[in-house]
């Protein structure tokens, strides 16, 4: 076109240039996209060959990395589960060693503790194998760890050599002290029983020994003391009479005051000399105006008794 004239010289090669350049941009933009398609692939086969390595190589559980031997596998002998079984969900590539460990604890805690719940598979191994493949851990709900079991058993220990302590002091109370014993016990109210009841069942005794922790608490009471059982017997004792002279009181107050013999007593005992005072209340405590509440019920007994003669 450029030599019949119909393009000028220096118009022709402005236009060459141009259709050079597009020419080139268009070859390095397909070798560009070739060029990734071609990475695509390799990463593909590199993929692909790597996953065929895994699946396909011959693996023993030598080769296996460390925490994968270390998955305690002797838990589970008894069911037949081999190290082939490791190796082949290594291999699988599904769950780490850590969940298959954890897993394998579990189901062997369930299937020793909780026998009745694996008595519906009919190969309880190949239920947990077919589990992990699909992966998915083996969770077992009452599942306790070495630790747990341990401390529990370690409570029950205890608690056993507790209980045979509180049995031999029971048996000591019924040989030895049954007497003062029974007289203490007579001498609780029921809101003290209560309390000592309460006492034992947070403690976690009183379902061992039931009615007999009263026995225990008697003991106890001997020994936080540093007392004999006898001194505490004698003890005991004094606060029933205790209780007993203030009923007695209380009786005779109400007594003279029904039948209006208090005035004429104060008027009686204001007449008495503190020497007569002393020998109507038997030595008791008495002076200075004042005396003591035992020596005021046995001038009332005396008043009423001697004085009145209605007693």
């Amino acid at each position: 076109i450029a030599r019949h004239g119909y393009i000028p010289e220096l118009s022709f090669r402005f236009i060459k240039a141009i259709y050079q350049e597009n020419e080139e941009k268009k070859t390095s933009f397909y070798k560009e996209i070739n060029q990734g398609k071609e990475n695509e692939i390799k990463n593909d086969i590199q993929k692909s060959e790597s996953k065929k390595v895994i699946s396909s190589s011959i693996l023993k559980f030598e080769d296996l990395p460390e925490e994968w031997k270390t998955i305690n596998i002797h838990l589970l002998e008894e069911w037949q589960f081999k190290e082939h079984h490791l190796v082949g969900l290594y291999k699988l590539n599904v769950l780490p060693a850590s969940v298959v460990k954890e897993s394998i604890e579990h189901f062997a805690y369930g299937i020793k503790h909780n026998k009745e719940h694996y008595k519906k598979y009919n190969d309880p191994l190949k239920v947990l194998i077919g589990t992990l493949r699909k992966g998915e851990m083996w969770i077992e709900s009452s599942y306790k760890s070495k630790q747990e079991l341990a401390t529990l058993e370690l409570m029950r220990r205890k608690r056993e050599e507790k209980k045979k302590i509180s049995i031999e002091l029971c048996r000591i109370v019924d040989t030895m002290e049954a007497g003062n014993y029974w007289q203490w016990y007579r001498g609780l109210k029921e809101e003290d029983k209560d309390e000592i009841r309460k006492k034992y069942k947070m403690a976690g005794e009183y379902d061992d020994i039931r009615e007999d922790v009263f026995k225990l608490h008697y003991m106890e009471k001997a020994m936080e003391e540093n007392k004999s059982v006898d001194e505490i017997a004698f003890e005991v004792y004094l606060e029933k009479k205790k209780a007993r002279e203030e009923e007695e009181e209380e009786r005779l107050s109400n007594r003279m005051k029904e039948e209006g013999l208090l005035e004429k007593y104060y008027k009686w005992v204001d007449g008495l000399s503190e020497t007569k005072i002393r020998e109507f209340a038997e030595e008791e405590e008495v002076g200075y105006g004042k005396m003591t509440k035992r020596a005021d019920r046995k001038l009332k007994l005396y008043y009423l008794k001697y004085e009145l003669k209605v007693i």
